[in-house]
């Protein structure tokens, strides 16, 4: 049996693309900072580095954390919102189902009392 396969929405993949994005210059910046934490202290990125430091009171590493996790997290916040709305719509169609099948048995007992009378 074939599994049901549902589309994306425009925003979804927007928003799952634009978090990928931001999630992969956290990476960068991560890399960054350990490229920095085992070079000398005489090279432009580590005093890039500084000056970030210097500025914002973190550096490279800690600011990759911070994208990198901000983006996961808010993925995550998307998924879980599109997971619940399509939950509310099975949960629909199944008690559609339901409804259509009561009414579908009570109108077969009443062809039965029908034909039995006749």
């Amino acid at each position: 049996m074939a599994k049901k396969t549902r589309k994306l929405s425009i925003f979804e993949t927007v928003w799952y693309s634009l978090m990928g994005l931001i999630g992969l210059w956290g990476l960068t910046y991560v890399v960054l900072g350990i490229v920095v934490r085992y070079q000398g202290s005489k090279e432009a990125l580590y005093q890039a580095n500084q000056v970030i430091v210097s500025n914002f009171g973190l550096g490279f590493f800690n600011w990759g954390l911070i994208l990198f996790a901000g983006a996961a997290l808010a993925a995550i916040i998307v998924l879980l919102v599109y997971a619940r709305k399509i939950d509310l719509n099975v949960e629909k169609n199944q008690r559609r189902s339901a409804r259509l099948a009561a009414m579908e048995s009570s109108l077969k007992e009443e062809n039965e009392v029908v034909e039995a009378n006749e």
